[in-house]
């Protein structure tokens, strides 16, 4: 068995509709206890982990979802429901008058109140303080300058309550235009998100950015860091074909052959892989798909960090 919590930080990247890879992954490294798994019903008798996780846009939702202890077949359910609603628009989620974001919002809900850790504790707020807060940082987008760079890039890890959590997730997958309106009216998901939206807990993630000004809009936090990280050692998880540049961040992703062409993309420190797949995997993350594809995904997720465990670490 390895030891627990053998990786001090972990970050899942964006993914759009690809959430499923990151609950394959989590799923895995469960099973290995390299991972908290609070969604055990022995679990919420241990001790925090002293492991952080970050995410950016979808990467968010896995990592709430991951240290609120919902199930990750109940993390695929919800997977299933959001794809089934945007599959269902004559132009995906980018049908005109659809907003994934509004849809998303009361599945997420449901799923960390219902269907977790969280919900069975009691204390709310003492579960979020115990268990998430410091452990959780949760990435945003600062839309001030444009175009974004990372130093528009903020960085959410204190929540005193469900509201602050759920609204961090939100605003980290919030593309104006293709997964909400691009100008939200007061009742959307996006405006409730930045009511509920602890702007206190907001910091930049370079410690050298100016303070935001009042009012400033926050969306989805993979457009200034796809693959957040907390230092060299953290681990990226991508259902991209990528590689780190500093060798000591490792990665699960699908297979990286040496051999195959890369270029730098936005976030400064990960490559892309040119191969044949990536056009269907880009194609996969923006457009929703069927039950089986996803499950296929988490299948996947699962394989690829089964593989990792077994050539990156010592068990």
């Amino acid at each position: 068995m390895a030891k627990r919590h053998l990786l001090p930080s972990i970050s899942f990247s964006g993914a759009g509709f690809l959430g499923a890879y990151h609950s394959g992954v989590a799923s895995c490294l469960q099973e290995h206890g390299l991972l908290p798994d609070y969604s055990r019903d022995d679990a919420i008798e241990e001790s925090p982990s002293t492991q952080v996780l970050l995410g950016s846009s979808a990467g968010s939702l896995i990592s709430s979802a991951i240290l609120c202890g919902v199930p990750a077949d109940s993390q695929l359910r919800m997977a299933n429901k959001i794809s089934a609603l945007a599959r269902a628009r004559p132009l995906d989620s980018m049908t005109p008058g659809f907003s994934l974001i509004d849809e998303l919002e009361p599945l997420l809900r449901s799923s960390l109140k219902d269907h977790s850790a969280l919900g069975r504790w009691g204390d709310e707020s003492d579960y979020l303080r115990k268990r998430v807060s410091r452990k959780l940082q949760v990435n945003l987008s600062a839309a001030i300058n444009f175009p974004l760079t990372m130093k528009d890039n903020r960085i959410v890890d204190s929540f005193e309550c469900i509201d602050e959590l759920i609204a961090a997730c939100i605003l980290s997958s919030y593309v104006p235009f293709a997964t909400g309106p691009l100008n939200p009216s007061p009742g959307d998901a996006v405006s409730a998100a930045m009511r509920s939206l602890n702007i206190n807990s907001i910091r930049p993630y370079y410690s050298n950015s100016p303070n935001d000004p009042p009012n400033t809009r926050y969306i989805d936090g993979g457009l200034t860091a796809m693959f957040p990280l907390l230092n060299e050692n953290t681990l990226i998880v991508s259902p991209l074909p990528v590689r780190a540049r500093k060798k000591t961040n490792r990665v699960i992703c699908p297979k990286f052959s040496p051999a195959v062409t890369s270029m730098p993309i936005f976030n400064g420190g990960t490559e892309l892989a040119i191969k044949r797949e990536v056009p269907q995997l880009l194609k996969a993350m923006l457009m929703s798909g069927g039950e089986r594809s996803l499950e296929n995904f988490f299948v996947r997720g699962h394989d690829d960090a089964g593989r990792f465990v077994k050539e990156e670490l010592v068990m």
